[in-house]
């Protein structure tokens, strides 16, 4: 039961972490929902981030995991809820890798660092330590390693505003 009470306390505290992050701005025109590939016209999204995610969809899994006593979460720890959390910054950095995109690269930065707190003061901070099951590093991927990594796969969007950057 201690095992129980302690994983609901923890998931508990990780979904109110993601709500007050959902609450900023950026994150609402940004991350709070699955990025829509065809509604934004860059139909190439799916073969540059191969395991989309967003705060929207992590939320909505902690809040069914809360309705159900956690007995169906979709997440079993928090480190699981910070793997999720983390692989949205990373697609977003993946994704949005040319010089053109860099006022959405600095906004997931800045989400993240907002997150990051929200984290710490949910006494969460020791659960995001020693990541090695994530993808990336506390600074997402390094840019030189992101424009490998994607190469020439991306379309020229240069059309598309710089807001309207993806997750």
């Amino acid at each position: 039961m201690g095992t129980s009470t302690a994983k609901s306390s923890e998931l508990s505290r990780a979904r109110k972490a993601v709500a007050a992050t959902m609450k900023l701005k950026m994150s609402k025109l940004l991350f709070n929902q699955p990025v829509d590939p065809e509604a934004l016209g860059i139909p190439n999204y799916r073969d540059v981030v191969k395991q989309p995610m967003d705060l929207g969809t992590i939320h909505s899994r902690l809040s069914v995991g809360e309705q159900q006593k956690w007995q169906r979460c979709e997440y079993k720890t928090a480190r699981e809820v910070y793997r999720d959390v983390s692989l949205v910054w990373d697609n977003c950095v993946l994704y949005n890798s040319r010089e053109v995109d860099k006022p959405t690269r600095e906004a997931a930065l800045e989400v993240k660092a907002v997150f990051d707190q929200n984290w710490k003061e949910a006494g969460l901070d020791e659960v995001s330590e020693g990541r090695a099951d994530t993808q990336a590093s506390s600074d997402c991927l390094p840019e030189s390693s992101v424009s490998q990594t994607v190469g020439t796969a991306q379309g020229d969007y240069s059309e598309l505003a710089p807001e309207i950057g993806t997750a």
